[in-house]
């Protein structure tokens, strides 16, 4: 058996063998958990942690190891959820790490943009406890360099809005003649 303890909605004592990975055991972790620095602690004391993401996400093994007897799995809160929506190809819930920004979230978690999607104007939605309601920054992608993303904000790819191209004539301009030209 191993235990599993901290950001969970109770210590576990899991059953476990041998071929049991670390990702099949965090099933009692809260929404608020963080599978980003997920720690184990062997019998013999020595502690190692791992990057959970990295193995769903990327398909690194080494970063889901197999289980022994008696490990203690310890799950910390998250540093910083960000949400991603809009038009990206993998909206979600994300846990950044400490250097990474709005590209690498958008980039790197969320796969991408769709066509069509205004890279000018990424919308941050941020929550002001003070007044109670939702700031809302816009970024620029190619030049955020001083706009830094926080726990629980909410990023929204939005799609580039089409002008309706038209023309205004004023004046004394008789209708046949406004025909003629655009003939």
């Amino acid at each position: 058996t191993v235990t599993v303890v901290g950001e969970v909605s109770g210590t576990r004592v899991v059953p476990a063998w041998g071929l049991t990975r670390l990702s099949e055991v965090i099933s009692s972790a809260t929404s608020f958990a963080s599978t980003r620095e997920v720690t184990i602690t062997r019998r013999d004391g020595t502690t190692q942690s791992y990057d959970l993401f990295k193995a769903l996400r990327r398909g690194a093994l080494d970063e889901d190891p197999l289980l022994c007897s008696g490990d203690v799995i310890t799950l910390t809160r998250a540093q910083r959820m960000i949400i991603l929506g809009g038009r990206v190809y993998e909206a979600g819930t994300y846990q950044l790490l400490e250097h990474e920004g709005i590209a690498d979230l958008i980039t790197s978690y969320g796969k991408g943009m769709l066509n069509g999607s205004d890279v000018q104007n990424i919308r941050v939605q941020r929550y002001n406890s003070e007044i109670g309601l939702w700031d809302v920054h816009y970024v620029d992608l190619f030049n955020h360099e001083s706009f830094e993303l926080v726990h629980l904000d909410q990023v929204f790819v939005d799609p580039l809005v089409q002008r309706s191209q038209s023309i205004t004539i004023e004046g004394a301009v008789s209708a046949n003649e406004v025909y003629d030209e655009l003939s």
